[in-house]
């Protein structure tokens, strides 16, 4: 039956897409627990330079190089 086939195709497809971004899932959760680590030291820097945003974005930069992590690789 052409039905059974198709169903096939789109099971076995789902897994070869599946298998294929496991790596990129698995590095997107690590990256995601790295975040939230660090997140009360992100709400302190938030919370210090609230009205400057230049001085917020440059600690925050800090916070992540000190920290070995890049905020757009879970992403």
């Amino acid at each position: 039956m052409p039905g059974h086939d198709l169903g096939l195709s789109i099971i076995a497809l789902t897994v070869i897409i599946r298998f294929l971004f496991f790596p990129l899932s698995i590095k997107a959760q690590r990256s995601q627990r790295a975040l939230n680590a660090i997140n009360p030291h992100i709400q302190a820097i938030k919370e210090k330079h609230k009205h400057d945003q230049a001085a917020q974005g440059a600690a925050m930069m800090q916070l992540y190089k000190e920290h070995n992590i890049n905020p757009i690789a879970g992403c």
